[in-house]
């Protein structure tokens, strides 16, 4: 069961990518009532990282992928709060991603709030794809700066430093 709830979380992803939304959340609403079901003794071993976490993410990258990034952002902050705090590397992946989306919104207050989480991560959890988002996330500031309030900005910057010396 857990396996076709993946089949249908990738293609959901795939779908979201092309910008075929229906079809993608379609998809997703498959995958959820399979782990509604939950994982199964016919379901190999490898499959525990499939929980509603998981899934809220990937539906979270799919409004993402969309440009629904009012969505994304409450599916992020779900992502967060349902992810333990003994899984640093879910955290971060998770908080990079909200901190993504709420640059793209401008929503300068709340990536600060973000942000402070982040910085516990860097250079304590390898994750080059993450690192690597949260490079692209910096550049977005950067491209934004006359909008951004002095003080996001200064901790952007800090940021981008700390990544850079952590590769």
């Amino acid at each position: 069961m857990i396996g076709r709830a993946l089949f249908h979380v990738r293609r959901a992803r795939a779908l979201a990518q092309f910008g075929d939304g229906p079809r993608a959340f379609d998809d997703l609403a498959k995958a959820w009532a399979l782990l509604s079901d939950g994982i199964t003794t016919r379901d190999p071993a490898w499959t525990w990282w499939v929980n509603e976490c998981e899934l809220t993410w990937h539906e979270a990258m799919c409004h993402a992928e969309l440009g629904d990034w009012r969505h994304a952002v409450d599916l992020f902050w779900r992502t967060v709060d349902l992810c333990p705090a003994d899984k640093p590397r879910g955290r971060y992946i998770y908080l990079a991603h909200l901190l993504e989306a709420l640059v793209t919104l401008r929503a300068w207050g709340d990536a600060e709030s973000v942000i402070d989480d982040v910085f516990g991560y860097v250079g304590e959890v390898g994750s080059a794809r993450t690192a690597a988002l949260l490079r692209k996330v910096v550049e977005h500031v950067e491209r934004a700066w006359p909008a951004v309030p002095s003080s996001f900005g200064d901790v952007v910057k800090d940021l981008g430093q700390l990544l850079a010396r952590a590769s």
